[in-house]
């Protein structure tokens, strides 16, 4: 590779502009040829046969030349052997920049990468400390959802839910919900806030289904969220309902099974959406607003 500098280029473009404008004075002949012979180093490097400006020419030439210019380029070299496990001593200059400048970046991003790990890690240690704070103080229940009880923030929330492995969170500052595909009787789950970011309610979905699959797998469904609710309780609902198909209509909880607990409601149910049948459940802050 031709190993004229950056100034001589930089000549080479004053060099044209004086020629241009006194041809018949000046014999341009050296000046092209070093052009050409850096076009051609050009060529060998990149692989690109088509012309560039001159300008661009000489910008690619300096990003050869400041690795090339520095004082640790021995050690560059050492490491581009080391690291490519290439022996050759007639490597191309070329060929150690471009590996230098791809190392460069991977360090960039490696760098910029930790520094948001560690950004989010110290978001997330806050956000636990808050959360388990605010968890120390909150009042339990046996039907807590995941532990998780009434009247704590929005943000502890979502960070209780992700310490319980529940991280594919959607949703904004009044509602979030998670899906479980493993389990049909309580696929989806809605967590409910208030104006003041206090959770204070969550809904469970099963999985829907049409007219036909009413009795044979949707009423079961509510049966098994029935009896899970039950063990939660510790005690048999205090509201048994039997609803007709007639009985269940569109977005509204027609409830066959309900407790009234010290602290929550709890309303099981059937619903309808688009012709479509599922099984509901819903538990409710004692203060908040009752779904009946």
């Amino acid at each position: 590779m031709i190993k004229y500098s950056l100034t001589v280029l930089l000549i080479l473009i004053s060099a044209n502009v004086t020629f241009a404008e006194h041809k018949n004075k000046y014999d341009t002949i050296f000046f092209k040829n070093i052009e050409n012979k850096i076009r051609e180093d050009y060529r060998t490097c990149t692989g690109i046969d088509s012309a560039i400006s001159l300008k661009k020419l000489i910008q690619w030439k300096q990003s050869i030349d400041n690795v090339i210019g520095r004082k640790d380029y021995q050690q560059i070299i050492k490491k581009f052997h080391a690291d490519s496990q290439n022996t050759t001593s007639g490597v191309s200059p070329c060929e150690i920049v471009a590996w230098y400048e791809k190392k460069v970046k991977q360090q960039i991003i490696k760098d910029s990468l930790s520094k948001e790990l560690k950004e989010k890690k110290t978001v997330q240690n806050a956000d636990s400390l808050f959360a388990y704070k605010e968890l120390s103080r909150a009042a339990k229940s046996q039907c807590n959802l995941h532990g998780i009880p009434f009247g704590i923030t929005h943000r502890s929330v979502v960070r209780l839910l992700n310490d319980n492995g529940i991280t594919e969170i959607t949703g904004d500052t009044l509602t979030i919900s998670y899906t479980d595909n493993s389990d049909p009787a309580f696929n989806t789950t809605a967590l409910y806030f208030d104006k003041d970011k206090l959770f204070y309610k969550y809904e469970i979905e099963s999985i829907s289904g049409s007219t036909d699959s009413l009795d044979k797998y949707i009423r079961p469904l509510a049966a098994a969220q029935a009896l899970f609710f039950e063990k939660k309780a510790g005690i048999p609902a205090q509201v048994y309902n039997y609803i007709g198909l007639t009985d269940i209509t569109e977005h509204n909880l027609s409830i066959i099974r309900k407790w009234s607990l010290k602290s929550e409601d709890i309303y099981i149910g059937l619903s309808l959406h688009n012709n479509r049948f599922y099984a509901k459940t819903v538990v409710i802050e004692k203060k908040a607003v009752s779904p009946e």
